[in-house]
């Protein structure tokens, strides 16, 4: 299935996961219905599809230290936007640390895209945090 094409039509949650498995890396569907994809770099991305606008999200969360001043928080997200290249940053709730990426499969997307984008967006998401988080605010 690496070097499959997708129809727009058929870029789904079930057949996301189908291409994630086929990949040999472990899914699961959450409580809430997502789906949650095993990376190699010790993190879970959360994989959405934004039908209306044809966009598949990679998404991590990570839990930030209580007390942290909120401008050591965007201190932090400040830099890693400015050093990071496909990955945005940024902090939505006082103890939350989003990282995401948007891949855009109108017409039709490669699942080989499709895996090796969610694989780039996890190494660089874990190397990203692990040089620029060097106050510590992370858990």
């Amino acid at each position: 299935m690496s070097s499959d094409i997708l129809p727009e039509n058929q870029v789904t949650r079930e057949t996301l996961q189908r291409c994630f498995k086929s990949a040999f890396l472990k899914t699961e569907i959450d409580e809430d219905g997502d789906l949650r994809v095993q990376s190699d770099f010790g993190i879970h991305p959360f994989v959405m599809i934004d039908e209306d606008r044809k966009l598949i999200k990679f998404m991590s969360l990570f839990s930030l230290k209580e007390n942290i001043p909120e401008e050591d928080k965007l201190k932090l997200v400040n830099k890693l936007n400015d050093d990071v290249i496909l990955v945005r940053f940024s902090v939505n709730q006082p103890d939350l640390l989003v990282a995401d990426y948007y891949l855009f499969y109108e017409e039709g997307i490669s699942t080989y895209q499709i895996i090796h984008t969610f694989k780039r967006f996890a190494k660089i998401t874990v190397q990203a945090i692990e040089e620029h988080d060097t106050e510590d605010l992370l858990e």
